[in-house]
């Protein structure tokens, strides 16, 4: 009788610290899974990092060339003048993305690509650039790039230029280059052209 009791007691203990080893590795499992959902989640929101959602309505609305595009209030008025700023033009009743780099000289640099330097780490920017002549009291030629933002790497080129504290720009000619800081006012343009591209995106 008492070999029967110590014998129920025995397997009751098995089965018991059974119970809480199964318990514990759910635990862990679920544990796991928590912090890998958290890790992709810390990574997302670092990405986004200092780029606020922004409403299309706090954007300008514009009218060009039959198509609806929208720019910030901090981007450039005038289309004669040097100029670097993203913006989202409607097409097929999507917002797709877009930047614009505009340089003007009385001597051509004939643009090969662009350095961007964000917080001393360099970014390459290429794309079909044009040139265009104007004809006044002097004779400019206006160059630019302007390309729709389709891969992840020029994605990461524009977050970049929004979140960094110093911004500074190289225009890579055939026989010599510009280089430029981009201001505070045109860095904003971009975080909040940026912010309302996201918001609509996710």
């Amino acid at each position: 009788m008492k070999n029967n009791r110590k014998h129920n007691l025995i397997n009751t203990n098995i089965v018991l610290r059974l119970f809480f080893l199964s318990l514990l590795t759910l635990s862990f499992y679920s544990c796991d899974k928590i912090k890998s959902l958290n890790s992709n989640k810390t990574t997302e929101e670092k990405s986004n990092k200092n780029i606020p959602y922004f409403s299309l309505d706090n954007l300008v609305k514009k009218n060009k060339d039959g198509q609806t595009i929208y720019v910030d209030e901090n981007s450039p008025k005038f289309s004669t003048k040097d100029c670097f700023y993203p913006y989202l033009k409607k097409e097929d009743k999507k917002l797709h993305l877009y930047l614009k780099l505009q340089h003007l000289d009385v001597e051509p640099l004939n643009i090969t690509s662009y350095i961007i330097t964000a917080n001393k780490v360099d970014y390459q920017l290429k794309g079909s650039i044009d040139q265009k002549k104007i004809n006044g009291k002097k004779k400019y030629t206006i160059e630019i790039l302007d390309k729709e933002i389709t891969t992840t790497s020029d994605l990461k080129i524009l977050k970049a230029i929004a979140k960094a504290d110093h911004v500074e720009m190289v225009l890579v000619g055939e026989n010599r280059f510009i280089k430029k800081t981009i201001s505070k006012k045109m860095q904003l343009a971009f975080k909040n052209i940026l912010g309302a591209y996201i918001f609509i995106k996710k």
